[in-house]
């Protein structure tokens, strides 16, 4: 595998049954291993604000609307995906936030985004400045 400051290249080579996976690579985000990937995880249950190490964040609702701030600094890249896993998002929105929205960060064009359907999930990157949801 192949790391340097800055740049990571990740490589994967299955067999051809793709029973197997061979190839390591460590990221704050993302652990590669011989028997598969796990990506970093954390659940919550009220506001937070996510950070350099957070990928997948699972989002429990049920208690009452959450906000999901994104970080103040992101580079190029960067990637979360966001999931509702108490089946409460349509009553109990959650809420994206831009961190810099009053210098005119944008997710998809707006301040914010909202996941308003049960168990929903949204992916979301940057380019660095603004925000957008695949």
């Amino acid at each position: 595998d192949k790391a340097s400051k800055g740049t990571y290249e990740a490589y994967m080579v299955m067999t051809p049954n793709a029973s197997t996976i061979s190839g390591n690579i460590k990221h704050n985000s993302i652990t590669q291993l011989d028997s598969g990937v796990i990506f970093r995880t954390r659940a919550v249950t009220a506001a937070t604000t996510l950070n350099a190490t957070d990928y997948i964040l699972l989002v429990d609702s049920s208690g009452g609307a959450i906000t999901v701030g994104l970080p103040n600094s992101a580079s190029a890249g960067t990637t979360y995906i966001i999931k509702d896993v108490s089946g409460s998002a349509g009553t109990n929105n959650i809420t994206l936030s831009a961190s810099k929205a009053d210098i005119g960060e944008k997710i998809d064009n707006a301040d914010t985004a909202v996941l308003a359907s049960d168990y929903g999930a949204l992916s979301i990157t940057t380019d660095g400045r603004d925000w957008f949801i695949f």
